[in-house]
């Protein structure tokens, strides 16, 4: 006997009964006659000595660094396994105590209704047991949980205990010995070589080799309800946690009812998960992790490979479960719109048969030949667009956005469901909308022929590209036509009116614009029943035109608003952190870039970015992300009394900066964004991209105006899209007070409340995105096939101690675990090089450190950092082929081993 193998222990050892008499070895404990072993039994760690071993001998070895939840999982499995296939003849033998209080009251509880447990006493003493009230409690304790245990708990004060009569006894019976059967037709032990010594491991046999009967059938499809229901909630749910229908819009067929609701109700058609050693969350558990041989990873995991390869759901269902269980841990988002949100939204009345006191202040621009432009997919049309040229040699450009304010009053119950959600999240499978259907899909949708209550923005529009005069109103319009972009992409390819005119005076704004050359692709996901399909869309004529027109309604209405009696909302791009530029610049050396990012020097010896810090300590960067008071611009009169001038204003973002800085700063950046974009490799230059937006940070919200240095802009806020966002919709209620106020009254939402959305709104946002990214990953990871799959290029994209993270030349990523690169791995601190030795601590690396260390690796020559032999095994940047070996569905992680060995540097030349 060895550590790792498993035994079977005799009847009755720890209180253990069949079929949970299986016990893994841990470890020996002494020597000679008094020695025992350490072991794991379903129910914990123990030590017996080997007398407690029955003589069966079970040919079966467990890695030992499994989790032990999951340990104990797959005993509990082995444990049914042997039993059906002859080790024990008893199926159902529960625990000796609640076996006979059962069977002492089962007949006379079920004739007369629930008992005490003063009645259960007596009416266990009158069948001839005699218990005392400790004993009766140790019965009942594992009845407590709910579907366990053959006492039911019926509430109630004093609480009531029911049973499960005789009959459902015999029906639970019967489904547990079917289902395993069933684990026994779908896993088979073979002998495998494992470090040079033969083990026996545990493989699922297909569905279609295994041959079931129409029971055996049945049962494979309740376990499959039962594995799509704890996918979803990660535990057994009660009766009253059955899964919603869903109100997740989809451009391909409506969410129906939840097809596990009712065929996955308990064992034998009851409510009972557990019972006399059997529980049916482990039993789908186990079943799944030694049928997909997915023993790394997550046993919910390990359940959606079931599901999917089974055959018993298709891949949209998979991962709709899948998109369903991320939405459950994600605070703010919910798969259902409350209901109360929903009626309050169906009884808003159409305009056509409205008041038309609606329409009173309101501009009518219902004969302007206004067109939306969206996507070929897109369900709602939030903004449209007309562009008029004038005989100056100027045009007047017209925004309209639909007026969701109109329809949804603050503090109202469609109002407070929006603010919870803060935003619309974008699913491969559907969206998760933001506001009810009603409105998103109806009401406050700009369709072709409609008359549609909006708020417009008109720019007048110099012959250079820049704006000069804003004006803003209510409106009302009639769109006249639905455009999608291909087919306003073909229009300008073709010369075509009026979008030719349109992208035209788009490429002046864009000219006249000071912001970064940022390129980026978008990732979209396409899922169906044949598999999943991956693209990444750059931006088109189409869409850089309607793009630079709402950049510059967003503005417009920005300066608006500040230069008004009240307070907005602003979307802010801070600076670039000095920290972060030097990392990039770490990070482009070694992926060969000849280039460096300089900022221009501090002001007064600090930088801009460096603010001083708040008085919990953290940056300015850092408060503001995580939602603290900062005030910008000049400060308060200083009243301390002693002498002192007041300190320096903080300076976080452009809207603080001189036109000459500012320029100098964007110059800079711009400068090394150019450079990125020049590298020949696309996959390369994809991953540079990737480390310069994460160099530049990410945009929030704040109240003070930042201004926003990605676009260039020293005043920017969202205004284009209330449909999908929370913020816009604030923006659209202080604009139209702007607008329309009287004096005396005050704007929908204050200063105050503001402070408190912003880092809210933020975090959903953020949120929202990292969502939209899990699942993407998620559906490309179970539409990727890995038995038979080719060895794929791929490129080194991030390392880090949990992994290296590549991307492959097919779009897809991929990460190399720490098992599959030799145990644990030594990174630098720039997260650039995984190397054969550690650094000393604290070691720091500059750039041209860097580029020596990857030169004389290339050329074979030894070095030595610091006094510590260091050889690079992977660069940042580095190409090499690598076989997918296995993936975890819940990260969305596809594992890759690596085809040839490790420090085979390529040569530069990128």
């Amino acid at each position: 006997m060895r550590p790792g193998q498993v035994v079977e222990l005799r009847k009755g050892t720890l209180g253990l009964q069949p079929p949970l008499c299986a016990a893994l070895l841990l470890r020996r404990e002494g020597h000679g006659d008094g020695a025992r072993w350490r072991i794991l039994t379903t129910t914990g760690e123990g030590s017996v000595s080997p007398n407690a071993f029955s003589r069966r001998t079970i040919p079966t070895q467990l890695d030992l660094s499994l989790p032990q939840a999951e340990l104990q999982r797959r005993l509990v499995a082995l444990g049914a396994h042997l039993a059906g296939s002859g080790g024990s003849t008893t199926v159902l033998e529960g625990t000796a105590l609640e076996v006979a209080l059962w069977e002492a009251v089962v007949d006379t509880v079920a004739a007369q209704g629930p008992q005490t447990q003063e009645g259960l006493l007596a009416l266990a003493a009158a069948g001839g047991l005699a218990l005392q009230p400790a004993q009766l409690q140790q019965a009942l304790q594992p009845c407590r949980a709910s579907g366990c245990g053959r006492l039911r708990h019926a509430g109630g004060r004093p609480e009531r205990w029911d049973v499960l009569r005789r009959e459902q006894l015999g029906d639970i019976s019967a489904h547990v010995m079917t289902l395993r059967q069933l684990r026994n037709r779908l896993v088979r032990t073979i002998t495998t070589e494992v470090d040079g010594r033969e083990v026996e491991v545990l493989q699922g046999i297909p569905i279609e080799r295994a041959a079931l009967e129409p029971p055996l059938q049945d049962a494979l499809s309740f376990a499959g309800a039962a594995m799509a229901r704890l996918l979803v909630h990660e535990h057994w749910p009660g009766p009253s946690s059955d899964l919603d229908p869903p109100t997740a819009r989809s451009s391909s067929a409506p969410a129906g009812q939840d097809p596990d609701r009712d065929r996955a109700r308990g064992l034998g058609g009851t409510d009972v998960i557990a019972l006399d050693g059997f529980d049916l969350p482990s039993y789908c558990q186990g079943l799944a992790v030694d049928w997909a041989g997915a023993s790394r990873h997550a046993s919910a995991s390990a359940m959606a490979e079931f599901l999917h390869r089974s055959g018993l759901r298709s891949l949209p269902q998979v991962v709709t479960l899948l998109a369903r269980r991320l939405v459950r841990v994600v605070e703010g988002f919910s798969w259902s719109y409350p209901p109360g949100a929903v009626t309050a939204a169906e009884a808003l009345p159409p305009l056509e048969r409205a008041d038309q006191s609606q329409l009173q202040g309101r501009w009518d621009l219902r004969e302007q030949p206004a067109v939306s432009i969206d996507p070929p997919t897109a369900a709602d049309f939030d903004d449209a667009i007309f562009l008029q040229e004038e005989p100056d040699g100027g045009a007047t450009l017209w925004v309209h956005i639909a007026d969701v304010a109109h329809y949804v009053p603050l503090g109202g119950v469609v109002d407070r469901e929006a603010v919870r959600r803060g935003t619309s999240v974008y699913l491969p499978i559907g969206v998760l909308p933001m506001l009810p259907p009603r409105l998103s899909d109806d009401l406050c949708s700009l369709r072709a022929g409609s008359d549609r209550l909006t708020v417009s923005v008109q720019l007048q529009l110099r012959p250079d590209g820049t704006v000069g005069p804003v004006a803003a109103s209510p409106s009302v319009i009639r769109v006249r036509a639905n455009a999608r972009y291909p087919q306003v992409d073909a229009a300008i390819a073709a010369g075509e009116e009026p979008y030719r005119t349109y992208h035209r005076w788009a490429q002046r704004l864009a000219a006249a614009r000071d912001g970064l050359p940022l390129e980026t692709a978008e990732l979209q996901v396409q899922v169906a029943e044949g598999g999943t399909a991956l693209q990444r869309k750059g931006a088109t004529a189409a869409t850089s035109m309607v793009e630079a027109f709402m950049v510059a309604a967003n503005e417009a209405v920005a300066r608006l608003l500040s230069d008004g009696p009240v307070s907005a909302l602003y979307r802010c791009h801070p600076l670039p952190d000095r920290a972060a530029v030097a990392l990039f610049n770490r990070q482009m050396a070694v992926l060969g870039l000849d280039h460096e990012l300089r900022l221009p020097e501090p002001i007064g010896g600090v930088a801009v970015e460096e603010a001083p810090s708040t008085a919990g300590g953290a940056s300015l960067l850092e408060a503001l992300r995580g939602g603290g008071r900062i005030t910008l611009g000049a400060p308060a009169a200083h009243d301390g009394g002693d002498g002192e001038d007041a300190p320096a204003p903080v300076v976080g973002g452009l809207a603080q900066l001189d036109p000459a800085r500012a320029a100098a700063y964007l110059t800079a950046v711009r400068e090394a964004i150019t450079a990125v974009q020049a590298i020949d490799d696309l996959q390369v230059r994809q991953v540079a991209q990737l480390k310069a937006l994460g160099m530049l940070g990410r945009a929030l919200y704040s109240v003070a105006n930042l201004g926003h240095f990605g676009l260039g802009s020293t005043c920017y806020c969202h205004f284009t899209s209330p449909i999908r966002r929370y913020p816009d919709l604030v923006v659209h209620r202080q604009l139209r007070w702007l607008l329309s106020h009287e004096e005396g009254t005050t704007p929908p939402h204050g200063r105050d409340e503001l402070e408190r959305l912003a880092p809210l709104l933020s975090d959903l946002g953020g949120a929202a995105a990292r969502l939209e990214w899990d699942l993407q990953a998620i559906a490309l990871a179970l539409g990727s096939p890995l038995e038979g799959a080719p060895r794929v290029s791929a490129v080194v994209a991030s390392i880090t101690r949990g992994g290296v993270f590549l991307e492959l030349r097919d779009g897809r990523s991929a990460v190399l675990p720490p098992w599959e690169l030799g145990g644990r791995l030594h990174v630098d601190e720039d997260q650039a090089l995984l190397l054969a030795a550690p650094l000393r601590p604290g070691t720091m690396l500059d750039a041209a450190q860097l580029r020596g260390l990857l030169d004389a690796a290339r050329a074979d020559l030894p070095t030595d950092v610091d006094g510590m032999p260091l050889r690079p095994l992977l660069s940042l940047g580095q190409a090499l082929e690598v076989e997918l070996v296995g993936r975890d569905l819940l990260s969305g992680r596809i594992f890759a081993r690596p085809v040839q060995a490790l420090g085979q540097l390529p040569p530069q030349g990128r």
